[in-house]
């Protein structure tokens, strides 16, 4: 059990932009007691001491509402015009966006196709240089109707089917497997119990029952959860066994955590009927165990919410900031939206307070009702990241209209982003007025920059550096501190006019904050 990870220990060690996404930055402060200026440790009679607080007041912690764009993937291929699309994954490779979604082709309907999961799933490939100009392209892996595509898995190209799941880059892999694929699968097999023995061998007693079940109706199938590994992402080899003997039904993920070098896996869970995440860790990709609960909608949200989807990535930039982009499903109003839960290690999760990050609305250039995100937070033009998402016309299970030979002009799901200025995914908020002292830390630069937003004439944001004993460093009090007004990504704080504290580094400090009309997302010593 890892109770206290190297990079929470103090002084901390902060390295890239430091978000405000839940108080690790923030001392939690103290109440003492003072009598005739000094500490008084016991009463011993005549007056009685005074209290003196030195904690935070007058902020709060709240997620930043994301603005929705799209559509920004042209459903134009042939196998396009079908049941379903939604957008896996995007990562950003020598500034290049490369692009896995899935799609549900049609003709399992007017042709009558058996395939497994219902329905054929196939993931392909796009690219684009901007994010929003894709090129889709003809791949010769397998055709459509006569059509080259751009499929990369799936259906015929993958020997245990495929639905839902993500990709994601291994850096501690040989070139030959740098590319892993982790997704929902199903398993056939004449002697079905021959292969759950095998498999016992493999797992023991850690194989969930309902995996070992199959799917209802469909005797002889097995649904697991399976690998494929790629070196370039876009040709890739199956896993000849299961990952792990669990039935995942939505957006299966890992990532490979150079914090703890293993890979980590987030999973749907159901408990007490409600979904849930699971989570679970391995050090070979080739045999996970079963997941185990690590994060459940809270008590006060509305009883008919839970969980659909569980994408979890490290926030670009940082090594302890591990964000979960968690599609909320609300069974009263049959749709989804988008919030963000956090976590310092992985282990341990909190909701980010405030609206939900992103829900169904009115995008730029279309309407919907219902939202799921994919896998990726990534650069957009503008100072701007985005996260990518997929809007559905109509409810999530609304009647969809549609019986045996009949062809769907427009699939359920388009392709959008939710986006946010840079590093602003949530902000240490003050209304009125506001203050706080970090945690003590080493100076890693010679300049402070600050992501942060006033508002009205009266906001501000000033800071003092004060020294490891608490003491305010002379030449970077609150008496020097040019108070610091607007809206910016990377503001230097200023002391009578000076930016650089070249001298400071290596040194241990703490920056106490006074606030007031102020919004604080990020700081970085540069």
């Amino acid at each position: 059990m890892r109770l206290i990870l190297p990079n929470q220990k103090q002084p901390l060690k902060p390295q890239g932009p430091q978000l405000f996404v839940d108080w690790r930055h923030i001392s939690e402060g103290e109440l003492t007691w003072v009598r005739d200026g000094k500490k008084a440790s016991q009463w011993g009679g005549g007056e009685p001491p005074t209290p003196v607080a030195d904690a935070p007041y007058g902020i709060r912690l709240e997620a930043v509402k994301a603005e929705v764009i799209g559509p920004m993937l042209p459903q134009d291929q042939p196998w396009e015009l079908g049941y379903l699309m939604y957008v896996n994954t995007i990562l950003v490779e020598d500034g290049k966006y490369r692009m896995w979604y899935t799609v549900v082709p049609d003709d399992f309907r007017y042709k009558k196709m058996d395939f497994d999961h219902d329905v054929g799933w196939v993931l392909c490939y796009a690219e684009s240089d901007d994010g929003f100009n894709w090129t889709k392209p003809n791949l010769g892996l397998t055709d459509f109707e006569g059509h080259p595509t751009n499929w990369v898995y799936g259906r015929h190209l993958s020997p245990n089917a495929f639905a839902s799941g993500a990709v994601f880059k291994d850096p501690s892999a040989p070139p030959e497997e740098r590319y892993k694929l982790i997704y929902r699968g199903e398993e056939r097999h004449d002697d079905m119990a021959a292969f759950i023995e095998r498999q016992r061998a493999r797992f023991g007693d850690d194989m969930d029952p309902k995996s070992a079940g199959g799917k209802p109706g469909k005797p002889g199938t097995c649904a697991v959860t399976a690998g494929a590994v790629s070196a370039d992402g876009i040709h890739w080899k199956p896993l000849e066994e299961p990952v792990m003997m669990y039935c995942s039904d939505q957006m299966n993920v890992a990532i490979w955590d150079d914090s703890i070098n293993k890979y980590v896996g987030y999973f749907r869970m159901e408990r007490a009927g409600r979904r849930s995440v699971g989570r679970s860790e391995t050090a070979d990709f080739r045999e996970w165990s079963t997941p185990y609960p690590c994060l459940e909608v809270p008590l006060h949200w509305h009883p008919s919410t839970d969980i659909m989807h569980c994408p979890v990535l490290k926030y670009p930039g940082t090594d302890d900031v591990y964000i979960m982009l968690a599609t909320l499903f609300h069974r009263n109003s049959d749709n989804r939206d988008v919030h963000f839960a956090v976590s310092a290690d992985g282990l341990y999760w909190n909701w980010l307070p405030g609206e939900t990050m992103a829900t169904r609305t009115e995008g730029v250039n279309w309407t919907y009702d219902d939202l799921e995100a994919g896998y990726g937070i990534i650069p957009l033009p503008g100072d701007r990241i985005g996260i990518p998402v997929v809007a559905y016309e109509f409810p999530y299970k609304y009647p969809r209209n549609l019986t045996s030979g009949e062809r769907k002009e427009k699939p359920l799901g388009e392709a959008g982003y939710a986006t946010w200025k840079k590093d602003r995914l949530c902000a240490v908020v003050a209304d009125d007025r506001g203050e706080f002292t970090t945690h003590k830390m080493v100076v890693g630069g010679s300049q402070l920059s600050l992501n942060l937003a006033t508002y009205g004439h009266g906001g501000y944001v000033s800071v003092e550096v004060r020294d490891a004993k608490g003491k305010s460093v002379p030449g970077y009090t609150f008496a020097e501190s040019d108070p610091i007004l607007g809206d910016e990504l990377d503001r230097r704080v200023t002391w009578a006019g000076k930016a650089d504290f070249g001298d400071l580094i290596g040194q241990t400090v703490s920056l106490k904050v006074r606030m007031h009309m102020a919004r604080l997302f990020a700081f970085q010593f540069v």
